[in-house]
């Protein structure tokens, strides 16, 4: 029996490699990490590994969020991105594929640059709103005080 010229065609599965999660949690924060993580556990059928990362993740941003406005402003800004971006990869290589698993396996693929910093840009903007809204709230609450804007300086006379 001759194969029909109509057989269905699989596309690849696009994957995050570890380097590209670093990058997706870096650029896009921690929700666009936990998603990116979620990702990779769904299109390699891992539905347990899918749920830990979505409900650990949850706790961590919780976390963050809630840290924020305690961290002394003295304190290096990208120790903490940076932190969870390697975390991030290292869970990626640990438990997901390696670049070279994905470049070797004929159903899986990379995921478009062009893709990733879409979603992770997407995901930044999201996590700003959140925080920023997070923390206005904060404020508005009492819980803690935001410093007021600087006033604009008034045009000098000649």
């Amino acid at each position: 029996m001759a194969a029909s010229p109509f057989a269905e065609v699989t596309m690849p599965t696009p994957l995050y490699s570890p380097n590209q999660i670093l990058a997706v949690a870096f650029i896009g924060g921690p929700v666009a990490t936990v998603l990116a993580l979620k990702h990779n556990y769904d299109a390699l059928g891992n539905a347990v590994g899918a749920e830990l990362v979505v409900r650990w993740g949850i706790a961590f941003v919780i976390a963050l969020l809630s840290l924020i406005p305690f961290i002394p402003q003295d304190f290096p800004q990208m120790v903490i991105p940076l932190a969870y971006s390697f975390a991030a990869r290292g869970i990626a290589e640990g438990s997901q594929r390696s670049r070279e698993q994905i470049a070797q396996d004929e159903q899986l693929a990379f995921m478009p640059t062009g893709q990733l910093l879409r979603f992770s840009l997407v995901h930044l903007v999201l996590f700003m709103v959140l925080s920023v809204g997070w923390l206005l709230a904060l404020d508005h609450f009492g819980i803690i005080d935001l410093p007021e804007p600087p006033a604009a300086a008034a045009p000098a006379n000649p």
